[in-house]
């Protein structure tokens, strides 16, 4: 069992199911058995390259930053009255951690004691920092709305809407010769893209794509949190 396999059989027990059986049939799909007649199969959403033979995924270099980024905005806990959006532009590889995290921990607090309302800050020639004031409502100091890997490019909507339908595209032909064994079947992206949309972003979303699909279930597991969940 791999760990985005681990991560979403997490979430099958989180949500109460107790009849969890790994790859019931041996290496072949489905990787999961819920409650005898519940096929689910397991795919990481992240970011593929288009146009591309073989698409290639960016998240390897990604996904620890932006984790460590996440984890420092959190630490400034709840706002003291102001608000404010962080909008991160990176161009990979990112530099190592320990040599920028100072940095940007001071760029932050001297926001906070500052009181800007909009100001940008680059570390080092692939990082920069945008901060903007947040006129909405926020139990947090810092909210991270979407990510922005400049070597990636396009719109996070796009983007997401073109990487969930390759994924369903590559699972749905990978079950085909299997998808009479089960009464239905549930389709979990591990997801390290849509986890940073708000909720109107993703509502949105929603209202202005049309991807076709034939599972009885596609969610979105957010690739940090097991128990958070979007679906299509």
């Amino acid at each position: 069992m791999d760990r985005f396999e681990r991560h979403a059989h997490e979430y099958l027990l989180f949500c109460g199911y107790k009849d969890v059986v790994y790859e019931p049939n041996g290496n072949i799909p489905p990787d999961f058995r819920v409650a005898n007649d519940i096929a689910v199969e397991v795919r990481l959403l992240n970011e593929n390259v288009p146009n591309q033979t073989t698409p290639i995924g960016l998240e390897q270099a990604r996904i620890p930053f932006f984790k460590k980024f996440a984890s420092l905005i959190a630490s400034y806990g709840p706002p003291s009255p102001r608000r404010w959006w962080v909008l991160v532009h990176f161009q990979r590889p990112p530099p190592k951690w320990k040599t920028i995290e100072k940095q940007m921990a001071d760029f932050l607090q001297e926001v906070i004691d500052g009181a800007l309302s909009s100001v940008s800050r680059t570390f080092g020639d692939r990082i920069e920092i945008k901060v903007a004031r947040r006129a909405s409502d926020a139990d947090v100091t810092f909210s991270l709305p979407v990510q922005v890997d400049e070597d990636s490019g396009g719109m996070l909507s796009d983007l997401l809407e073109y990487n969930v339908a390759l994924c369903i595209t590559q699972k749905t032909a990978k079950i085909a010769p299997y998808r009479n064994s089960y009464k239905k079947w549930w389709l979990i992206l591990v997801d390290d893209m849509a986890r940073a949309m708000l909720d109107e972003e993703w509502l949105s979303f929603q209202e202005n794509t049309n991807i076709a699909y034939t599972w009885d279930r596609v969610i979105l597991l957010d690739a940090f949190d097991h128990k958070r969940c979007r679906e299509l």
